[in-house]
Parts: structure tokens; C-alpha cells; sequence
């Protein structure tokens, strides 16, 4: 995992996309480093009132958001200071879209080491899984126009997340007949 220089000494920016393994990655960082993780407060105005109003008083903490969300709630000023910057993306955009497809239908979008084990089917619904597909195409163009100084570009497939008590999305029972319907209806739309 990554040991970041204890020099940087300025704030951690995780900028990213849905399903690139940025929670496991913030939360290692944070541990590792040090740092106060701020995970994606812009979900909740009341978390992100609260940040705004504090990241000015200390420079070790770790804010993780999408590309998407910075860009629409994150005023230019905050945007322009001076963090060390990661951008986070994931090689397979088809692996990113099930991902998201299999979290939005169990509607669980964070599997930790203690959950409960998964040993479900998943169902095939052509209308969510073209949301899908848009909402990734989106974020994925933020992280793609992100235009403020990056630090550190790395990619979901590189990084290994066997210290996390995060899992990566447990794969359903019918994973790959799944996986083949849903392709092909990926690659007709990408």
C-alpha cells in the first residue's frame, strides 16, 4: 500500500469516479499516513458545511470525492489550494459498470470484512443497468476534464487492497452468466 512522504505535510485530495476501490484507498491512506478522511461529505450538506468550515485549521486530512461532486459543490478557490492531488480510475470501465449495477440492485455500495456473506443472484434489468452505464460514462468524463494539478494518477487494477476492511463488490451466484448478458449490452453502448 501506499506510504505517502511525511513531508507533503498538506492536504490529501482523492478525486475519483463510483466503484474505483476510493473508500478502501482513503481509508488505508488515512491509517497509514495519519490523516483525518473526509469521505464524500458532499452527500450530506450538514457534513459538508462542517468540512468547509474546517479545512482551513489543519492541513493532515484526507478529502475523497468524486470528480462529479467537486466540480458541483466545491467552490474554484477551495479547489485551487494547494493539495496533493491523487486521481483514482479504473482500467475495466465493463468491470466499473457491473459493479455499480450489482450495488445499486442490493443497494449496498461499501462491503466491510464483517458483513454478512453475500450468496444472492442477480437479475438482469436492462433499464438500470443503461443508468448504469450512463452515470460511470459521466463521472468517468469529470475525472477525465479534472483540470487542477494532479500528484498521482493510479488505477483500481494496480493497488492491493489486503489491508482494507473494505471488500471489493462480492460477485452473485450467477456472476458469469450475469457478466456475459451484461456485456453485451456494455459493449453496444460504450
Amino acid at each position: 500500500m501506499i506510504k505517502l512522504d511525511t513531508s507533503i505535510n498538506k492536504p490529501i485530495l482523492l478525486v475519483t469516479s463510483p466503484r474505483t476501490g476510493s473508500s478502501a484507498l482513503a481509508e488505508l491512506l488515512s491509517v497509514k499516513n495519519d490523516y483525518t478522511l473526509y469521505n464524500e461529505p458532499s452527500w450530506d450538506y450538514k457534513k459538508l458545511h462542517h468540512f468547509l468550515s474546517v479545512c482551513e485549521l489543519y492541513s493532515r486530512y484526507i478529502l475523497k470525492e468524486t470528480a462529479l461532486h467537486l466540480k458541483k459543490y466545491y467552490p474554484t478557490t477551495f479547489l485551487n489550494r494547494d493539495f496533493y492531488t491523487i486521481l483514482l480510475r479504473r482500467r475495466s470501465v465493463e468491470n466499473q459498470i457491473l459493479s455499480l449495477y450489482i450495488s445499486t440492485v442490493r443497494n449496498t455500495y461499501a462491503y466491510r470484512l464483517n458483513d454478512i456473506s453475500i450468496n444472492d443472484d442477480i437479475v438482469l434489468d436492462v433499464d438500470k443497468l443503461v443508468k448504469s452505464i450512463k452515470h460511470i460514462k459521466i463521472c468517468n468524463s469529470a475525472v477525465d476534464k479534472y483540470n487542477f494539478k494532479v500528484d498521482l494518477e493510479l488505477y483500481y487494477e494496480d493497488l492491493d487492497y489486503n489491508e482494507s476492511k473494505y471488500l471489493i463488490t462480492p460477485k452473485p451466484k450467477n456472476y458469469v452468466e450475469f457478466k456475459n448478458k451484461a456485456l453485451a449490452i456494455i459493449k453496444e453502448l460504450l
